[in-house]
Protein backbone atom coordinates (compact mmCIF):
# COMPACT_ATOMS: atom_id res chain seq x y z
CA UNK A 1 0.00 0.00 0.00
CA UNK A 2 1.22 3.22 -0.77
CA UNK A 3 1.34 5.84 2.16
CA UNK A 4 -1.73 8.14 2.79
CA UNK A 5 -1.55 12.04 1.97
CA UNK A 6 -3.55 12.32 4.91
CA UNK A 7 -3.11 15.79 6.45
CA UNK A 8 -1.30 15.45 9.92
CA UNK A 9 -0.49 18.67 11.04
CA UNK A 10 -3.92 20.33 10.34
CA UNK A 11 -5.55 17.51 12.20
CA UNK A 12 -9.24 19.71 12.56
CA UNK A 13 -9.03 20.81 8.81
CA UNK A 14 -9.14 16.92 8.33
CA UNK A 15 -11.33 16.13 10.42
CA UNK A 16 -14.08 18.86 9.81
CA UNK A 17 -14.29 16.98 6.15
CA UNK A 18 -15.22 13.65 8.11
CA UNK A 19 -18.03 12.30 10.61
CA UNK A 20 -17.54 9.28 12.70
CA UNK A 21 -13.85 9.40 13.12
CA UNK A 22 -12.34 6.34 14.97
CA UNK A 23 -9.89 7.10 17.39
CA UNK A 24 -7.22 4.88 18.98
CA UNK A 25 -5.05 5.02 21.73
CA UNK A 26 -1.63 3.94 21.08
CA UNK A 27 0.32 2.29 24.01
CA UNK A 28 -1.56 -0.53 25.47
CA UNK A 29 -4.50 -0.64 23.03
CA UNK A 30 -2.67 -0.36 19.23
CA UNK A 31 1.01 -1.37 20.40
CA UNK A 32 1.63 -3.46 23.50
CA UNK A 33 2.73 -1.51 26.69
CA UNK A 34 6.36 -1.16 26.89
CA UNK A 35 7.54 -1.49 30.72
CA UNK A 36 9.73 -0.14 31.42
CA UNK A 37 8.16 3.00 29.04
CA UNK A 38 10.68 4.05 26.21
CA UNK A 39 9.64 7.37 24.84
CA UNK A 40 11.64 6.30 21.92
CA UNK A 41 10.28 3.26 21.46
CA UNK A 42 6.74 1.59 20.89
CA UNK A 43 5.59 -2.16 21.86
CA UNK A 44 4.71 -4.58 19.28
CA UNK A 45 1.57 -4.41 17.42
CA UNK A 46 -1.85 -5.92 19.06
CA UNK A 47 -2.99 -8.16 16.23
CA UNK A 48 -6.99 -7.79 17.37
CA UNK A 49 -6.42 -4.16 17.16
CA UNK A 50 -3.94 -3.91 13.80
CA UNK A 51 -6.87 -6.28 12.26
CA UNK A 52 -9.95 -4.21 13.28
CA UNK A 53 -7.88 -0.70 12.43
CA UNK A 54 -7.09 -2.27 8.84
CA UNK A 55 -10.69 -3.51 8.34
CA UNK A 56 -11.56 0.56 9.23
CA UNK A 57 -9.38 1.60 6.53
CA UNK A 58 -10.45 -0.53 3.94
CA UNK A 59 -14.03 0.35 4.45
CA UNK A 60 -13.07 4.10 4.20
CA UNK A 61 -13.61 4.55 8.10
CA UNK A 62 -11.66 7.61 8.84
CA UNK A 63 -9.10 6.43 12.00
CA UNK A 64 -6.46 8.89 14.34
CA UNK A 65 -3.93 7.79 16.88
CA UNK A 66 -5.31 9.65 20.14
CA UNK A 67 -2.00 8.85 22.30
CA UNK A 68 -0.67 11.16 25.39
CA UNK A 69 2.66 11.17 23.07
CA UNK A 70 1.43 13.80 20.98
CA UNK A 71 0.24 16.16 23.83
CA UNK A 72 1.56 19.58 24.12
CA UNK A 73 1.75 20.07 27.83
CA UNK A 74 4.18 17.20 28.46
CA UNK A 75 6.45 17.02 25.60
CA UNK A 76 8.49 20.03 24.09
CA UNK A 77 8.28 20.83 20.26
CA UNK A 78 11.54 18.53 19.18
CA UNK A 79 9.99 15.55 21.18
CA UNK A 80 6.66 16.12 19.15
CA UNK A 81 8.25 15.89 16.12
CA UNK A 82 10.24 12.76 16.83
CA UNK A 83 6.85 11.43 18.70
CA UNK A 84 4.87 12.27 15.43
CA UNK A 85 7.44 10.21 12.90
CA UNK A 86 7.74 7.05 15.27
CA UNK A 87 3.97 7.02 14.96
CA UNK A 88 3.57 7.81 11.65
CA UNK A 89 6.42 5.00 10.76
CA UNK A 90 4.91 2.74 13.09
CA UNK A 91 1.46 2.94 11.38
CA UNK A 92 2.93 2.96 8.07
CA UNK A 93 4.86 -0.48 8.70
CA UNK A 94 1.68 -2.41 10.93
CA UNK A 95 -1.21 -0.78 9.14
CA UNK A 96 -0.34 0.23 5.75
CA UNK A 97 -0.81 4.20 5.48
CA UNK A 98 0.36 6.89 8.44
CA UNK A 99 -2.61 7.64 10.39
CA UNK A 100 -3.52 11.25 11.75
CA UNK A 101 -1.71 11.40 15.21
CA UNK A 102 -3.10 13.52 18.12
CA UNK A 103 -3.63 14.39 21.69
CA UNK A 104 -6.97 16.35 21.99
CA UNK A 105 -10.57 15.34 21.17
CA UNK A 106 -12.42 16.57 18.49
CA UNK A 107 -16.31 16.72 18.11
CA UNK A 108 -16.14 14.41 14.83
CA UNK A 109 -14.65 11.45 16.90
CA UNK A 110 -17.02 8.94 17.56
CA UNK A 111 -15.67 6.49 19.57
CA UNK A 112 -12.60 6.55 21.25
CA UNK A 113 -10.86 3.15 22.35
CA UNK A 114 -8.46 3.09 24.88
CA UNK A 115 -6.83 0.77 27.62
CA UNK A 116 -7.19 2.84 30.50
CA UNK A 117 -10.84 4.06 30.12
CA UNK A 118 -14.03 3.12 31.34
CA UNK A 119 -17.08 4.22 29.39
CA UNK A 120 -19.96 6.06 30.93
CA UNK A 121 -23.23 6.28 29.82
CA UNK A 122 -24.61 9.60 27.85
CA UNK A 123 -25.71 12.18 30.53
CA UNK A 124 -26.20 9.02 33.85
CA UNK A 125 -22.78 9.27 35.08
CA UNK A 126 -23.35 5.76 35.14
CA UNK A 127 -20.46 3.49 33.99
CA UNK A 128 -21.82 1.00 31.33
CA UNK A 129 -20.72 -2.63 31.37
CA UNK A 130 -21.18 -4.98 28.10
CA UNK A 131 -23.21 -7.39 27.50
CA UNK A 132 -20.71 -9.83 27.65
CA UNK A 133 -19.34 -8.86 30.79
CA UNK A 134 -22.80 -9.35 32.27
CA UNK A 135 -23.07 -12.48 30.92
CA UNK A 136 -20.01 -13.63 32.58
CA UNK A 137 -21.27 -11.75 35.95
CA UNK A 138 -24.33 -13.28 36.11
CA UNK A 139 -23.25 -16.68 35.99
CA UNK A 140 -20.13 -16.20 38.34
CA UNK A 141 -22.18 -15.85 41.63
CA UNK A 142 -25.94 -15.43 42.93
CA UNK A 143 -25.15 -11.81 44.46
CA UNK A 144 -22.68 -10.29 42.15
CA UNK A 145 -21.55 -6.94 43.30
CA UNK A 146 -20.85 -4.06 40.57
CA UNK A 147 -19.96 -0.83 41.45
CA UNK A 148 -21.61 2.33 39.74
CA UNK A 149 -19.01 4.55 41.53
CA UNK A 150 -16.22 2.14 40.85
CA UNK A 151 -15.36 1.17 44.41
CA UNK A 152 -16.68 -2.18 44.99
CA UNK A 153 -19.37 -2.54 48.37
CA UNK A 154 -20.64 0.95 48.55
CA UNK A 155 -23.99 1.81 48.83
CA UNK A 156 -24.47 2.31 45.44
CA UNK A 157 -24.12 -0.76 44.42
CA UNK A 158 -25.97 -2.46 41.49
CA UNK A 159 -27.37 -6.03 42.56
CA UNK A 160 -27.33 -8.03 38.91
CA UNK A 161 -29.92 -11.24 39.37
CA UNK A 162 -28.57 -14.26 37.70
Amino acid sequence: MRPSKTPTKNLYNHLRQKANVEAVDLDGTLAKEMNPYDVDKIGLPVPRMVKRIRNWVRQGVPVVIFTARMSKLAHSPERLKKNRKLIQDYCKKYIGKVLPVTAEKHPMIKRYHDDKARQIGLNTGEYVISAVAKRALRGASRNVVLSRSGVPGKASDVRVPR
